[in-house]
């Protein structure tokens, strides 16, 4: 009786374990990596109207400027804390490497051309629009 006893404490203890590193380790990554696409979703709509404008104010820019720098570096961050990704990849619910790094370079030209000129407003509007396609952000309408 003592022996079924332990073996239930045991398997128990052992599936809350492996429960608890699969959270840890597996989901909780994937989780932050997709509140980062949220938010780089939500920055995107939020400044877009500055972005692609050469409506040029100093505060509002510097504004943008960090926080898109903050995007970039979050998402390349989070992305390189996903364990398997290759499988990840292949099953189609994670984004290739090329494109997170495509969508980093491109929040990184936001960062510095948002807003400045004509010129680049065209072209972020145009980074914008890859970005959103390589992170796979749809709008709420589709």
């Amino acid at each position: 009786m003592t022996n079924q006893v332990f073996f239930t404490v045991l398997s128990g203890t052992l599936v809350f374990t492996i429960g608890q590193i699969l959270q840890k380790f597996f989901l909780e990554p994937i989780q932050e990596y997709k509140k980062t696409i949220g938010k780089i979703d939500n920055r995107l709509k939020f400044y877009h109207n500055i972005l692609t404008n050469n409506t040029f104010n100093k505060n509002t820019i510097i504004e943008i400027t960090d926080a898109m720098r903050n995007l970039s570096c979050d998402l390349e961050a989070n992305y390189k804390q996903i364990p398997l990704k290759k499988v990840l990849v292949n099953a189609k619910l994670l984004e290739p490497k090329g494109d997170i790094a495509k969508a980093v370079q491109g929040l990184i030209f936001i960062s510095n051309a948002g807003g400045r000129s004509a010129r680049g407003a065209e072209k972020c509007n145009n980074e914008i629009k890859n970005i959103r396609k390589g992170l796979k952000i749809k709008p709420l309408n589709d």
